[in-house]
């Protein structure tokens, strides 16, 4: 079974579905994630927008299109997105992370760390730690990032090294946050997963 394969029979299923019930808001959102995982935006755009007309309260759709408004980089309508699906549901924890990294990006640390820690009071992701950790570590607040690192070594080896890493890379000369080197920046926040 190979991802394509899987992709291919959850279209066909989602697509069933929509056959004996056109306005089946759950469907649309899940034809939507599939087409946003495969890259066709378009597409994926195409069904959250059908959701949205079937079921406004649809906050899964609302995430989806805040999720490619946020990889276009049209940070102005992700932003407005997330808003809307926050505002149906206000524990929405993708919905808040998709708006502390947008913040990241933007270098409002402030409402970064506070949509991170909305985030993870929701849903305890690692994601979510690794997003608010790598935010602490741009911003040089080396002890709270190490608190972050303890956290994710009980619930993603893998995201800890990371962010341990990029705490390192600050102590070496040259590092990728050594603020002396001319074009060194951040680390980029990690990309908002597709709504489930």
């Amino acid at each position: 079974n190979t991802k394509a394969g899987k992709f291919n029979l959850a279209i066909t299923n989602f697509k069933k579905v929509l056959s004996m019930d056109s306005k089946n808001s759950v469907a649309q959102v899940g034809l939507g994630n599939i087409y946003f995982q495969k890259g066709n935006t378009d597409k994926a755009a195409e069904y959250y927008n059908k959701a949205i007309a079937s079921n406004r309260n649809d906050v899964f759709a609302y995430t989806g299109l805040a999720n490619i408004y946020a990889q276009k980089g049209d940070t102005d309508k992700a932003i407005s997105y997330y808003e809307k699906a926050i505002a149906i549901d206000n524990k929405n924890a993708m919905g808040y992370f998709g708006l502390a990294n947008i913040y990241a990006q933007k270098g409002d640390t402030d409402k970064a760390a506070e949509y991170y820690n909305k985030a993870i009071v929701l849903d305890k992701n690692p994601q979510f730690y690794f997003g608010l950790g790598s935010l602490y570590a741009s911003q040089k607040k080396k002890n709270e990032a190490l608190k972050i690192v303890d956290i994710l070594k009980k619930l993603d080896k893998n995201l800890a090294d990371n962010l341990a890493q990029q705490l390192e890379a600050q102590q070496t000369p040259g590092g990728p946050l050594n603020p002396n080197v001319a074009g060194n920046k951040p680390a980029a926040q990690p990309a908002a997963k597709a709504a489930k």
